[in-house]
């Protein structure tokens, strides 16, 4: 088996983390650090790991994460059957516009905070958390102009840019695929998307993670 090198970049045009929260607050430069005693330091309970990406080498796959709905297979972009297996517990797809194939996933706690994704590309296109002051509030946004031969140009976001090294071909992956869902509006929900390169046997797995004040992939 040749092993494969990989580079993750993470790429946006608003915010440069992976790992979005309303509730940052920055230290003062004058402040001494506090030491806590080992002793009183407690593990949290947190959602699982916010980004996964496996690498498979065969054709043998991995179960299915437990989604929200039966497992049934759909189409990449029917957003009907989209709908009916998955639409529940905060989730919710809905078509872009007529003849274009893309579809828009859409995310919402029980608490108002929603995020947006689309697909196939796997662009998170709207981030909106609950902040401190009891309203939401848009940190993360896109926005679309034409471009020369009048297709539409996404700009902002935030989307993974992965790149495998194939025996010195470049390969990345550009279209994912819905897996499942998970979770519920009243604590976390999670996205599970794949993309495949058939001819080189590999599976990339990328899991989209939103919670009642953070977003992480």
């Amino acid at each position: 088996m040749t092993p494969f090198q990989l580079e993750g970049i993470m790429t946006s045009s608003t915010i440069h983390s992976g790992f979005l929260s309303p509730h940052f607050i920055p230290l003062s430069n004058t402040r001494k650090p506090v030491l806590l005693p080992t002793k009183t330091v407690h593990r949290l309970q947190c959602p699982p790991p916010p980004f996964v990406c496996n690498i498979s080498s065969s054709k043998k796959r991995e179960p299915r994460l437990p989604s929200v709905a039966a497992s049934v297979w759909c189409p990449p972009l029917d957003v009907d059957c989209l709908e009916n297996e998955y639409g529940s517990h905060g989730v919710s797809f809905s078509g872009i516009s007529s003849g274009d194939e893309s579809c828009m996933v859409k995310m919402t706690m029980e608490n108002g905070s929603v995020a947006k994704l689309m697909l196939p590309s796997g662009l998170i296109t709207s981030y909106k958390p609950l902040m401190w002051h009891g309203a939401t509030m848009e940190l993360l946004h896109t926005s679309v102009s034409e471009g020369k031969n009048g297709e539409a140009l996404i700009h902002g976001g935030v989307s993974l840019d992965l790149k495998f090294d194939l025996n010195g071909i470049l390969w990345s992956p550009k279209t994912w695929t819905l897996r499942g869902v998970q979770g519920s509006s009243l604590e976390f929900i999670q996205v599970e998307l794949i993309s495949q390169n058939v001819e080189s046997n590999i599976e990339v797995k990328q899991i989209i993670t939103l919670g009642e004040d953070a977003l992480s992939l």
